[in-house]
């Protein structure tokens, strides 16, 4: 099932990031899962926890869409630092989010659907399916460190 080994990795990109938050001396808000500050990003999080909860394929869009953002927000990120740690790591979570991505739309492929992306540019989000991932049967559905 390719939703299970991405849960754990998920945790481990969590877990990178706070530790450099915590090495840096940032204070970091209580998680709640499922609960954000933000009106956007609750009613984006809703929407896309319904859409995931509707049908597997809606899931499968609703997952490979929180990876082109996550990938997104990491290549912005990545732009405004100059802390080596900060960028070693924002480097993998991509590599992690590109296969993650690559998963989804080929197990999306594989139902005979196509995934659009919606965040990055079409060539973008091409190379990273271009990457070596194949119809979700690659390292992006859980069999890597990923």
């Amino acid at each position: 099932p390719p939703f299970t080994h991405i849960p754990l990795a998920e945790a481990r990109h969590e877990a990178a990031l706070r530790q450099l938050a915590l090495r840096a001396g940032l204070v970091l808000p209580a998680a709640a899962p499922g609960r954000f500050g933000s009106a956007e990003v609750q009613q984006r999080y809703d929407d896309l926890l319904a859409l995931g909860l509707a049908s597997a394929d809606g899931a499968l869009r609703a997952a490979a869409f929180v990876e082109e953002v996550d990938i997104a927000d990491l290549r912005t990120q990545v732009t405004t630092t100059d802390i080596a740690a900060l960028k070693e790591v924002a480097a993998a979570l991509e590599t992690a989010s590109g296969h993650h991505l690559g998963a989804f739309a080929g197990l999306l492929a594989a139902r005979g659907m196509v995934y659009t992306p919606q965040v990055l540019a079409a060539d973008e989000y091409q190379a990273i399916l271009d990457g070596g991932r194949t119809m979700g049967r690659g390292r992006g559905r859980g069999c890597g460190r990923g």
